[in-house]
């Protein structure tokens, strides 16, 4: 997350950098601001 929000990287650039398939970074993306929603609302 800190990659794609904070450096302002794309999908492509942070999948090329993790040696992962853009659709990977993209469900970790998705889990890792699910994973913050159900933190910041407790």
């Amino acid at each position: 997350m800190i990659r794609r929000f904070v450096d302002q990287r794309s999908i492509q650039e942070v999948a090329q950098e993790l040696r992962r398939s853009k659709g990977a970074v993209t469900q970790l993306q998705l889990r890792a601001l699910q994973s913050l929603r159900v933190r910041m609302t407790e």
